[in-house]
């Protein structure tokens, strides 16, 4: 994940979202630094699913 954070800052990304379910992975993306920002109940079992996202820092944009 650090290796594409870095990539999407050198491509000039400023926001990473991402869609995971509640059986894979939110904590992990969580201690990342991603913000659950929409959650989406209703599937069998229980199950949410979360949409999360991340700022990224691109450093200076003005090119000085």
């Amino acid at each position: 994940m650090e290796a594409f954070e870095c990539e999407a800052a050198r491509r000039g990304c400023e926001l990473v979202y991402l869609e995971t379910f509640s059986f894979q992975a939110p904590a992990f993306y969580a201690r990342l630094g991603y913000e659950e920002v929409l959650r989406t109940a209703g599937f069998p079992g229980g199950v949410v699913k979360s949409t999360m996202h991340k700022r990224i820092v691109t450093g200076d944009r003005t090119g000085a």
